[in-house]
């Protein structure tokens, strides 16, 4: 016995795996989200190792993808990492230089924000 291949058959399994490829689009494993994860990851590792600064590019990368942060509310306790990095970097001894003093500004306003986004009452403490 043959089965013979049907056009009108291949038309409702294309439509149901094109909605399935939207529907994980936006959700957790959406391109977007993932990206963010893997630099949230790499972030951690850099944050680890003391290199606030490459720690803080891979952070912002986190912070900058609202979609993913909406998505994965976890990714939230970036801006805590993100102030924290900009606060290592800052040096008492160079007050008054102007990148110097810009880490600062820009631990206090990402400590801000994780007071406001993070929904872990620990993180909100730390912050």
């Amino acid at each position: 016995m043959t089965t013979r291949f049907r056009a009108a058959s291949a038309v409702p399994l294309a439509l149901v795996l094109g909605a399935a490829l939207v529907a994980s689009g936006c959700g957790k494993y959406s391109y977007s989200n993932l990206k963010a994860l893997k630099a949230f990851s790499d972030a951690n590792q850099y944050y680890q190792q003391n290199d606030y600064k490459r720690a803080a590019e891979r952070y912002e990368a986190v912070v900058g993808n609202q979609t993913a942060l909406d998505a994965n509310p976890k990714l939230n306790a970036a801006y805590f990492f993100l102030g924290n990095s900009y606060d290592q970097m800052y040096k008492p001894v160079n007050a008054g230089d102007a990148q110097n003093d810009a880490y600062l500004q820009k631990a206090i306003e990402n400590y801000q924000k994780a007071v406001q986004h993070d929904t872990d009452p620990k993180m909100k403490k730390l912050a």
